[in-house]
């Protein structure tokens, strides 16, 4: 995987049923590795398990990247977005960032933690 492909072929959308979904599309027509999907409202958007996410327009980051890992990899890419996630968020805001497995990026307070997000691969 090439880290300069990613970004350079990025679609923008006020509203999408998913951003997964468009990316799928996308990538069933042919798009390279490193398109990214970004949308500011997802009318269908998914967790994990078919479990439906909501956010109101505007209130956090929602997109979906097209991978093109070779088939070994494929196994390792969930586990190394979340920590390229997490790493990334303790860069830009400067706070601590653990992870809850599979998929949910957390910042712990107290005796609990609040979620920050989660990733589908």
């Amino acid at each position: 995987m090439n880290r300069r492909l990613f970004g350079n072929r990025l679609f923008w959308l006020p509203t999408a049923t998913s951003t997964n979904d468009v990316v799928r599309d996308l990538a069933r027509q042919g798009a390279p590795e490193g398109t990214v999907v970004v949308a500011d409202y997802q009318t269908a958007g998914r967790g994990r398990m078919g479990r439906r996410w909501v956010a109101p327009p505007g209130a956090c980051l929602l997109c979906s990247l097209l991978f093109r890992p070779y088939p070994d990899h494929v196994r390792d890419l969930p586990v190394l977005c979340a920590l390229a996630a997490a790493d990334a968020v303790e860069i830009v805001a400067e706070i601590p960032v653990s992870l809850k497995w599979p998929n949910d990026l957390v910042v712990v307070r107290g005796e609990g933690w609040r979620k920050l997000g989660g990733l589908l691969a």
